[in-house]
């Protein structure tokens, strides 16, 4: 049945497309492949998205701004030692998972690899983020409580190091299936917490228990699978991946630390009221992350098979890949401008009228956002992980001086001004310095300029 499905929808978009292009599609070995895997990642996504959307809203209605501006601060908080969890391996696992192909002793070589950098990291920050909260929230010891619950919860993210494997093979749908059932239990949950009039921390207890649901399911649907691949744990690999994660660790965590920069300087001179404007916002704008990120897990691997034996073929399929996601990204921002005072009106009510000038602003941030993510895998590809941190560096920079200047006196929007001006003006100013991050740019323009591309023939 779901096979039938899939046919009948590649089929139709197929059928969508130009003459020319439905002809090289069909010639292209793994298109069918690829096409799935998008298809199941993004049905996984869509599902968060219309789930989402409305538990997003029963819980922001329920809360209120200042109550919504401590649960969103929590989740903030704990977003921020995420990158040491991930330690920027996904990009580096997943190029040598593809290029490990079906060599069953490498493959587990890799992967308990990754598994167990994750598992050290993931004990690290659980500790470092019971410690920091007791220092920066002393005051609030409800937020304490709900953070060391969420360290503990968050232990079980090491092992998401399991789905580089399936997502390199193209082999995702019971991996979907898992984070699913997952996700719309806890949101369940969260619908009868609402109607009960639970408090903030159930909500909270709720998002880190999707966490170790979602872990459970993924080992049973894939238990087969982890027989076979037996402990093989090389200290020398270990090693490597450390040292040649590294930049790309250093880099996610000044970008996380970007987004989260104005949560925490709202949280310093505004309070929790514009904590919760502000974030009520930017998750209705997370809430379509899945786009990037389905596209991003499938075409990677194959911009990786061709990187070093097909230049042309490389070139092709990279700049093809930032078009993608950049125009994803445009198309998001203009449906926003349009309909984002009837979602704030319809999804939060009168009480968040704050979010919607907030919401107008960070609309924009999405392009640069989707292309960010394509722009993480492509460094880490080409080697140029330094011009990487470079970027991140400049833009943290930027950031926290516009942030200084601007959110006393403006408040959220402020801070969502200073962050969309921050990422367009970093990389720029980094490509006065840095070839690759010139190059990386001009593609960006590139991309930009794609329906006259597509009118000339030139795409």
């Amino acid at each position: 049945m779901i096979e039938r499905v899939e046919q009948a929808l590649l089929k139709f978009f197929l059928r969508l497309l130009p003459a020319r292009w439905r002809q090289q599609l069909k010639q292209r070995p793994g298109f069918e492949a690829v096409f799935r895997s998008i298809l199941h990642l993004a049905s996984e996504k869509g599902i968060r998205l219309t789930v989402g959307i409305f538990t997003y809203a029963l819980v922001v209605r329920h809360l209120g701004p200042t109550e919504y501006g401590r649960y969103s601060w929590v989740l903030n908080f704990i977003t921020i030692f995420f990158p040491l969890v991930q330690y920027g391996l996904d990009e580096t696992v997943s190029r040598d998972l593809v290029k490990a192909k079906d060599d069953l002793a490498r493959t587990r070589t890799v992967l308990w690899g990754a598994l167990v950098i994750r598992s050290c990291n993931a004990l690290v920050g659980a500790l470092l983020m019971v410690v920091v909260v007791r220092f920066v929230r002393a005051d609030d010891p409800g937020l304490i409580v709900m953070v060391s619950w969420y360290g503990l919860a968050y232990l079980f993210r090491a092992f998401e190091a399991g789905d580089l494997l399936f997502q390199a093979r193209l082999e995702v749908r019971r991996l979907t299936f898992s984070r699913n059932l997952a996700y719309v239990l806890s949101s369940s949950l969260k619908v009868i917490g609402v109607w009960l009039g639970q408090a903030t921390g159930f909500f909270v207890f709720l998002s880190g228990l999707e966490y170790v649901l979602g872990r459970i399911f993924v080992w049973f649907a894939y238990r087969r699978e982890w027989k076979m691949l037996t402990p093989s744990i090389d200290g020398g690999y270990i090693f490597s991946l450390y040292r040649e994660a590294f930049p790309q660790f250093i880099t996610l965590a000044l970008f996380v630390l970007n987004d989260r920069l104005a949560v925490l300087a709202l949280a310093r001179s505004s309070g929790d009221e514009s904590v919760g404007f502000y974030n009520a916002a930017s998750g209705l704008l997370e809430i379509w992350n899945f786009l990037p990120l389905a596209i991003a897990a499938s075409l990677f691997p194959p911009i990786v098979r061709a990187h070093g034996r097909e230049p042309a073929l490389y070139e092709s399929r990279s700049q093809r890949f930032f078009d993608l996601m950049v125009w994803l990204g445009l198309v998001l921002a203009l449906g926003i401008s349009f309909f984002g005072e009837l979602a704030v009106r319809v999804l939060f009510g009168e009480k968040f009228a704050g979010t919607l000038p907030v919401l107008q602003v960070l609309a924009w941030y999405q392009p640069l956002a989707f292309f960010h993510m394509a722009r993480m895998k492509w460094f880490a590809l080409e080697g140029k992980l330094p011009a990487l941190v470079l970027v991140a560096i400049a833009t943290v920079g930027l950031n926290g001086y516009l942030l200084w200047q601007w959110t006393p006196a403006l408040g959220a929007k402020g801070a969502a001004w200073s962050v969309v001006m921050s990422s367009l003006c970093a990389p720029w100013i980094c490509a006065l310095f840095n070839e690759s991050v010139k190059r990386h740019m001009q593609m960006f323009m590139k991309s930009l300029f794609l329906p006259w591309r597509l009118i000339r023939g030139i795409a």
